[in-house]
């Protein structure tokens, strides 16, 4: 309602909210439909993770689980896979909606804003995520890697376990950085100077063309 959220304040939330998607694997529960409204805060700043309507045990079969090609889920919030309707939704579904939660929160948008409900799930499911620090700089950039970590449109590519986000977000909350920013960087680094050593020579070639 009042913008973004401030980053200790937006981590806090998520953090909480992963730790409840810690528990809720362990039972074998997927939530299917986390977003902003589905999150209280009480009095004391405690988030809680509710309305399990549309949540369904990972054992569950059959159709009265889900329908082949049914979209469960809020479109603004939803996963490519379950845009897509496909049965073997797993925890790593509910990680991407949590992403987007964080881009909202960290953002003050929804990471796909649209005039209709197909047109934003076709863009979960094909347009580029749009980096948070594009639109809203004070993003820090390892909270920018985090969500856009989460938000990867292949499962495979995200945080597997909320266990391993949590790992990333407890090491950015204390000042730290996450697992794979460092590693991400120290390759940037490593390539640049080839990068420039060879826009450097296709400057020469031109210069001695002319």
């Amino acid at each position: 309602r009042d913008g973004a959220l401030d980053q200790g304040k937006s981590l806090g939330i998520i953090m909480q909210i992963a730790k409840a998607l810690q528990h809720a694997q362990k039972h074998g529960i997927i939530h299917r439909d986390v977003k902003p409204d589905n999150i209280m805060l009480t009095r004391d700043g405690v988030a809680k993770l509710c309305d399990l309507g549309l949540a369904k045990v990972a054992s569950e079969e059959g159709p009265e689980s889900t329908r082949p090609g049914a979209s469960m889920g809020t479109p603004y919030y939803i996963s490519p896979e379950q845009a897509r309707g496909e049965l073997d939704i797993d925890t790593r579904s509910d990680i991407y909606s949590l992403g987007a939660t964080f881009y909202h929160c960290a953002v003050g948008q929804v990471p796909y804003p649209g005039d209709s409900a197909a047109v934003v799930i076709s863009m979960h499911l094909t347009e580029p995520l749009t980096p948070p620090r594009q639109r809203n700089p004070l993003v820090t950039q390892p909270m920018e890697y985090i969500i856009m970590k989460m938000m990867e449109k292949a499962r495979e590519d995200r945080y597997q376990t909320p266990q391993e986000l949590l790992r990333d977000l407890d090491s950015v909350a204390a000042g730290g950085m996450p697992e794979g920013f460092a590693l991400e960087e120290d390759a940037k680094a490593a390539t640049a100077p080839k990068l420039r050593r060879s826009r450097l020579l296709r400057n020469v070639r031109r210069f001695r063309r002319r």
